[in-house]
C-alpha cells in the first residue's frame, strides 16, 4: 500500500471526495445504467479536480495536462474506495471511454488526433493499466477481462508507481501541510491561505 493511500485511509481527510458516490439520481434508469453514469460522473469530477489542482497549486506537468488529469482520476478511484467499489468504478469509467470509441466508429469518425485529449482507446488502456498496476496481485482478472495486453501489463506496476510519485506526493503535501485551508487566487496564486468566513 502506498504512503498516500495509507495516510488517506487512516485519517479519512478525503472522505468528502467520495460523497458523490452515494448521490441519488432522479432519472429513471436500471441499476447498471445508474452505476455507469455514477462512475463516469466521478471519473470526470476527479479529472477536473486534477486540472484545478494543477492550476491553483501551479504543479509542474511533464507531458500533456489532460493525461495528468486522467492519471489523478484513476489514482483517486484506487485510493479512496474499498476494493469492490473501486473495481466497479474502474469498469464504469473504462467503459465510458469505450463508449466514445464505439460512437465514433458508428459515425465513421476518425479519432481526433489533433485534440488535447488522447485518443479514447488509449485513455481506456491507460486507465486499465494504472488501476491494475496499483494492485496487480488482486486485479489480474480485471486486466484480463478488460483486454489489457500482457506486453503492457508487465509495466503497469511501474506506471502506477510513477503516478504515486507525482500525484501521491502532491496530495500528501496538501493534506499534511495545509489542512483546513482554502486555496485562493491572488498575488501569490499558489500559496494556500487560511479560510475566512464570507462577509455578512
Amino acid at each position: 500500500m502506498t504512503r498516500f493511500k495509507s495516510y488517506v485511509l487512516a485519517t479519512g481527510l478525503l472522505a468528502g471526495l467520495t460523497a458523490p458516490a452515494t448521490a441519488e439520481f432522479s432519472f429513471d434508469a436500471d441499476e447498471a445504467t445508474q452505476a455507469y453514469v455514477e462512475a463516469n460522473l466521478l471519473g470526470i469530477f476527479y479529472h477536473e479536480l486534477g486540472h484545478a489542482l494543477i492550476d491553483m497549486l501551479d504543479l509542474p506537468i511533464f507531458g500533456q495536462e489532460e493525461d495528468a488529469a486522467d492519471v489523478l482520476s484513476v489514482f483517486l478511484i484506487d485510493a479512496l474506495y474499498e476494493e469492490e467499489s473501486a473495481v466497479d468504478l474502474a469498469y464504469g469509467t473504462a467503459f465510458g471511454f469505450l463508449g466514445e470509441v464505439e460512437q465514433r466508429e458508428a459515425e465513421n469518425e476518425l479519432p481526433a488526433y489533433w485534440d488535447v485529449h488522447g485518443p479514447d482507446l488509449q485513455r481506456y488502456f491507460n486507465l486499465v493499466c494504472i488501476f491494475f498496476g496499483a494492485n496487480p496481485d488482486e486485479r489480474a482478472d480485471v486486466a484480463d477481462d478488460l483486454g489489457l495486453p500482457a506486453d503492457r501489463a508487465e509495466y503497469c506496476p511501474d506506471e502506477y508507481d510513477q503516478a504515486d510519485h507525482s500525484w501521491g506526493v502532491a496530495l500528501e503535501e496538501i493534506l499534511t501541510d495545509h489542512p483546513a485551508q482554502s486555496i485562493r487566487l491572488g498575488s501569490s496564486r499558489s500559496t494556500p491561505t487560511e479560510a475566512t468566513s464570507p462577509p455578512r
